[in-house]
């Protein structure tokens, strides 16, 4: 496997938990921090963007493929 592939899909995969994280707190916090909370929402949500488009721009020039594809 590509190492930079490798290293794009741990990434992308940790950047997804930290937002899925983020959006459970939110859903889950006191009002008085609730704007904290959002900006911590949109925060993670631009990391795992980024690191989405990373590795799908990695796969497209590159061209190589995860393992198990």
């Amino acid at each position: 496997m590509c190492q930079d592939l490798d290293i794009l899909a741990k990434r992308f995969d940790a950047e997804s938990k930290v937002y899925a994280e983020a959006v459970h707190f939110l859903q889950t916090a006191a009002e008085p921090h609730l704007v904290a909370a959002s900006r911590r929402v949109e925060r993670a949500l631009l990391a795992f963007e980024k690191a989405r488009e990373q590795l799908s721009q990695h796969l497209r020039l590159h061209q190589c493929r995860q393992a198990g594809d």
